[in-house]
């Protein structure tokens, strides 16, 4: 699968309008390919966004940038909101049943790192492992998540 883990370094007085942006990402669930995104703050810098979108395919990922990702961004209202960003793309595998109990874990910081070939994502810690606490609103799944876990 392919996984954007994007990171926005957000205007401490943009933070608010940034999540409200974040919320109209949702339209995301009906797009071809998509499997799921997911993220929220760090731990570390609560000043920083951690965003992680998964697609089942580079294909599909590929079309969603081309045709759908400027339109939603657009509405979103998130330019200003923030400083830098840093997006890196990943064809890793992933456990689905995992990242679903991960988003359901009720208030606990989530740690992830990239190994090798691929994706931890967990609520306890690991070597080179970073934190972020889930912003449950910015959860969005795909029409077909429930089939592929």
């Amino acid at each position: 699968m392919i996984i954007k883990f994007i990171q926005c370094s957000v205007f401490p007085d943009r933070k608010e309008a940034f999540h409200r942006g974040q919320l109209a990402w949702h339209t995301l669930h009906e797009a071809p390919g998509f499997v799921c995104q997911f993220g929220g703050w760090g731990v570390v810098n609560a000043f920083t966004a951690k965003i992680f979108a998964i697609w089942q395919t580079r294909q599909a990922y590929e079309n969603f940038m081309k045709h759908i990702h400027d339109e939603i961004f657009l509405v979103s209202g998130q330019k200003g909101t923030y400083k830098n960003i840093d997006v890196k793309i990943f064809e890793l595998e992933i456990n689905l049943t995992e990242i679903s109990s991960v988003l359901n874990s009720n208030n606990k910081p989530v740690f992830f790192a990239v190994n090798g070939n691929s994706l931890y994502l967990k609520t306890e810690p690991c070597i080179n492992s970073e934190a972020f606490t889930i912003e449950k609103s910015w959860s969005i799944f795909g029409d077909n998540f429930s089939r592929l876990i």
